[in-house]
């Protein structure tokens, strides 16, 4: 396997800063503007946090629009405002939702680089082990080393498990698309994880105090919307397999669920005889959620759509294959998660039918 090399760095443009705020580039930059908690009292202060509200607001929208400002300098500090603003809203829900609004916006763009860029940008900002390779399969054209694509494996299904890839020496190879989903993954984390180790002055709840009240204007409707449905929904969820309890709470907190995930919880719900606008009501509180997508799949599962299966559940089988598998006591002798459901249901001489 031999390394292809490139003779320089990037000097990334004020642009590519407005694309990538979260590189270490960006950092550096916005260190040296020595742009300062006082200066968001002045007129220049005041458009960037306003800007920053924008930002965050847009991640609330299905439309996800981003109209980034003509001014750039002011589009670039907008970016660590905003995780200021998350953090003085101190909301987990809110910073995951966020944190996939960027991360996706992130990776549309990515798409449109060269190699040479995306390459850049995860060896320098993230210290990524990673190159691209000549001389190997033209279908998988980069490597990285094993440890960093498993901390950022975006989803446990078939195609990312370490068992079902090419490995050459500790590397797997990988295409240029999966080395970006690794990217908007490693730029998810990397915003939870700012906000949640963030130290900020404590009269900045003052200064952004009107943004900041927008944002919640905007925000908290829609997280009561989503936590009402999931309540509601949850009736008998204590007699639920640990596995399926456990994605509903991760619902409830309004993690990104995997694809698998999703398909096993939503086919188990409809099983218990969930209707669709139940189903989708869990899903609601997705950090990506949109109504429309969401209920055309769900609906697809009910045998509503396409060609009219309905599809079932995972079997235990299946969920061990997805590492979504948290037996206990009760699921020895069980071959299927609904066996679970009325052998406690069945104990606790709770009516089913």
């Amino acid at each position: 396997m031999k390394k292809k090399t490139y003779k320089h760095e990037f000097i990334f443009t004020l642009a590519d800063l407005v694309k990538y705020p979260f590189t270490r580039d960006a950092i550096v930059f916005v260190r040296k503007l020595g742009f300062e908690v006082n200066d968001l009292k002045t007129a220049f202060g005041q458009a960037v946090s306003n800007r920053s509200m924008e930002r965050i607001i847009a991640s609330l929208k299905k439309e996800n629009e981003y109209i980034p400002s003509d001014n750039l300098e002011l589009e670039i500090l907008s970016f660590p405002v905003s995780l200021i603003m998350l953090k003085l809203i101190d909301d987990d829900m809110l910073t995951r939702k966020y944190a996939v609004f960027e991360s996706k916006r992130i990776g549309e763009l990515l798409l449109e680089e060269e190699p040479a860029k995306v390459l850049y940008i995860a060896k320098k900002t993230f210290n990524w082990d990673i190159k691209i390779v000549t001389g190997g399969s033209h279908r998988y054209p980069w490597a990285i080393h094993f440890t960093d694509y498993i901390s950022n494996v975006p989803e446990y299904s078939p195609k990312w498990k370490l068992v079902n890839r090419l490995i050459i020496k500790g590397y797997v190879l990988v295409t240029r698309e999966e080395v970006i989903r690794l990217i908007e993954e490693r730029v998810k984390k990397l915003i939870v994880e700012r906000v949640k180790n963030m130290e900020i002055a404590p009269d900045l709840s003052s200064i952004l105090g009107s943004q900041l009240k927008r944002i919640l204007e905007a925000w908290l409707p829609q997280k009561t919307k989503a936590l009402i449905s999931v309540k509601g929904l949850a009736v008998k969820e204590s007699d639920y397999p640990p596995c399926m309890r456990i994605l509903m709470e991760k619902a409830k907190k309004g993690e990104n669920l995997s694809h698998a995930e999703r398909f096993a919880l939503a086919t188990f719900l409809l099983s218990l005889g969930k209707s669709v606008d139940e189903v989708v009501n869990v899903f609601s509180t997705m950090p990506d959620f949109n109504e429309s997508r969401t209920r055309y799949q769900v609906e697809h599962l009910a045998g509503l759509r396409g060609s009219r299966k309905k599809y079932s559940p995972f079997n235990c089988e299946n969920m061990r294959t997805y590492g979504l598998c948290y037996a206990d006591e009760v699921c020895k002798g069980i071959k299927h998660p609904l066996q679970y459901f009325f052998k406690r249901a069945k104990r606790r001489d709770v009516n089913v039918a």
